[in-house]
């Protein structure tokens, strides 16, 4: 079987494992699937997790569409959640404060 043919396979069983270990359910549909992976935020750890992957590849390119992609779930969970982005920006700022990487 070819290499990358196996990588996506591996690739999809994993991310289902992943999905049924972070959301406890199993067996919806694609639609109710996708509704409850946004409002858990279980779509947001399997994306951050192939932002790591394409990092520790050392795939700029790769890592730059998992980028993409994570941005995506993170608009699609705070849409979910009715999370406006100027509260987000807000803690942002005073964790950044906090931390020492912002003045003021």
């Amino acid at each position: 079987m070819n290499e990358l043919i196996r990588a996506a396979i591996d690739r999809f069983r994993s991310s289902r494992r992943l999905r049924s270990q972070i959301l406890g359910i199993s067996g919806l549909t694609p639609r109710k699937d996708r509704a409850v992976e946004v409002a858990t935020g279980a779509r947001l750890v399997e994306e951050a997790l192939e932002v790591r992957d394409a990092v520790r590849r050392g795939d700029r390119e790769k890592v730059l569409e998992e980028l993409g992609d994570l941005l995506i779930e993170v608009e699609a969970f705070m849409t979910a959640h009715e999370i406006n982005l100027e509260d987000v920006r807000r803690f942002q700022s005073r964790k950044q404060r906090e931390l020492g990487q912002l003045e003021g």
